[in-house]
């Protein structure tokens, strides 16, 4: 399983997006590399999704989420969210990816360190 981070979205367009099961959509962020295209067409069923920000040197996740249905734009992205919060503290080449791309991978490190599959797999069930 693939770990992705997106910016978060704003509080009404997060709703929705939970609610109707859509990968949000790109979020400009003054000071940040819009990755979201490149980003979005790397995604495959079964891979796990974050929605957050960072401020300061930690990352706020606000919403997790685990890919069910790729088509061929973003907008044809089902996934099935579970809205949370949890605090990460990316470090290294991590904490750069947070501070200069709108979406990007998580490496399996710091996603272990996060405890993203957990989550994840408590959260959002298959087949449900």
């Amino acid at each position: 399983m693939k770990f992705w981070k997106f910016e978060m979205p704003t509080e009404q367009q997060l709703d929705a997006l939970v609610a109707m099961g859509e990968l949000p959509p790109p979020v400009a962020v003054a000071g940040l590399s819009n990755t979201y295209d490149d980003i979005a067409r790397k995604l495959r069923p079964g891979d796990g999704v974050v929605l957050g920000k960072l401020k300061g040197e930690e990352g706020k996740i606000v919403v997790f989420g685990k890919v069910r249905k790729v088509g061929s734009t973003p907008n044809c992205i089902e996934i099935q969210w579970a809205k949370a919060s949890q605090d990460v503290f990316p470090t290294g080449s991590g904490l750069t990816h947070w501070q200069t791309k709108t979406a990007f991978e998580i490496s399996s490190q710091p996603a272990e360190r996060y405890g993203l599959r957990r989550f994840i797999d408590f959260h959002i069930k298959d087949g449900t």
